[in-house]
């Protein structure tokens, strides 16, 4: 899946998953600039198990699975604890929107860059 098709997806996701209450925070809780980095970097590390796999999705899902994991020990984070981080942003669509925003916006500065 690429990108552009994962992001369109979280922002489905997103709006389909409006709610009224601010959700409490999780005993791990990643601030907003640092869930910004980790979720670029899985979103990189995404696109490059796609280009590497040329087509093959059971290849395709273990590099994206190595990336996630290396990821996730980079920031010192389980997968639980990222994962209950991530649905407290996603139970705040405003705020996960305004994340994905400027995941976008940094994302196309970094592919205007490579593409010079």
């Amino acid at each position: 899946m690429s990108i552009r098709n994962q992001i369109i997806f979280l922002l489905l996701l997103v709006c389909s998953s409006c709610q009224g209450d601010k959700p409490q925070k999780p005993k791990v809780f990643i601030e907003q600039d640092k869930m910004e980095q980790i979720l670029m970097e899985i979103h990189i590390s995404d696109a490059i198990a796609e280009e590497k796999a040329n087509g093959n999705a059971a290849l395709e899902k273990n590099i994206a699975a190595q990336g996630l994991t290396q990821i996730l020990a980079n920031y010192k984070l389980s997968k639980p604890d990222f994962d209950s981080v991530y649905v407290y942003y996603v139970r705040q669509p405003d705020v996960l929107n305004g994340m994905y925003v400027n995941i976008i916006t940094e994302l196309s500065k970094k592919q205007t860059k490579l593409a010079r």
